[in-house]
């Protein structure tokens, strides 16, 4: 037995009949099963899941703590369910906290878990860390999860680096 699944993009809704007649070596077929049925469902959402990151203060010491602001917008026409967005924090940064306007953020995994987003709504997630290297501070967030399909993938993604101060700081 041996399965296999293909990506079919088709705007003609309907049901269609794949026919696996013409095989090179039919030693090993089973005839019986060399045809299968496709029904189509035309996709008529509109999602598009634009992801924005910010860092807040810009420059910083060792040390210091910042805080990341990752929003998730839908600037779609139809809503966005099950979003998922995961925030790859570098190794320059120790995790502090988070807080979410939406949703859910799971700290072992980094993911954001979003349940839905309606057309024109936004979701944050600020992230406080402490920094704690000086190299390895790009800090990129990116959508990785979608029921619908997301019409615009060039906006997935976004990233945030802070600038490492060289004064020295008197108390």
């Amino acid at each position: 037995s041996c399965t296999f699944s293909v990506m079919v993009t088709s705007g003609t809704a309907g049901s269609y009949l794949n026919n696996f007649s013409k095989f090179s070596n039919t030693n090993n077929i089973d005839t019986s099963q060399t045809s299968a049925t496709l029904n189509v469902i035309v996709d008529t959402s509109n999602v598009d899941i634009a992801i924005t990151k910010t860092v807040e203060p810009f420059e910083a010491v060792l040390g210091d703590q910042v805080t990341f602001t990752i929003t998730a917008s839908n600037i779609g026409t139809s809503e966005g369910t099950n979003i998922e967005v995961i925030e790859a924090l570098p190794q320059g940064y120790e995790f502090i906290s988070a807080v979410s306007s939406i949703g859910i953020f799971d700290e072992s995994t980094l993911i954001w878990n979003i349940p839905s987003l309606m057309p024109n709504e936004d979701a944050t997630l600020q992230i406080t860390v402490q920094v704690v290297s000086s190299i390895n501070l790009l800090n990129v967030a990116s959508l990785i999860g979608l029921s619908e399909i997301d019409r615009d993938p060039s906006n997935n993604e976004d990233s945030a680096i802070i600038d490492i101060s060289n004064c020295l700081q008197i108390p």
